[in-house]
């Protein structure tokens, strides 16, 4: 597949982000430049203070919200509302780790005539 695969990690404690960083550093990152890891703050808290009430499965839709604004590839520019950097056919797949493509992606999205 071509293209980056970034792993998004949200709420890590500083040793569980040094951890994470030096594992991918030995074992992902000598495959190819291609694969990051990118850290997020903790999205599980459900009250305002942040500190009671734990829903992990908001880690999944405000991390990745968070990466697309945050990463320096994209470019989001929140007066705009516009990802700045990211080219027309830039596109973000959203897996699971128990997911895997089995050949890759290359259909052209642009086309609106194209049924799926």
């Amino acid at each position: 597949q071509p293209g980056v695969i970034t792993q998004i990690a949200s709420g890590c404690t500083d040793e569980e982000k040094k951890r994470t960083e030096r594992w991918h550093n030995d074992h992902i990152a000598v495959i190819s430049n291609r694969y990051k890891v990118f850290f997020t703050p903790k999205f599980s808290y459900i009250d305002e203070d942040a500190k009671t009430g734990k829903y992990y499965f908001f880690n999944k839709p405000f991390g990745t919200k968070y990466y697309i604004e945050n990463n320096s590839d994209f470019g989001w520019e929140e007066s705009s509302g516009m990802l700045t950097k990211a080219q027309n056919n830039d596109i973000i797949l959203l897996l699971d780790p128990d997911m895997l493509l089995l050949q890759p992606l290359t259909t052209d999205f642009s086309d609106s005539s194209v049924k799926f």
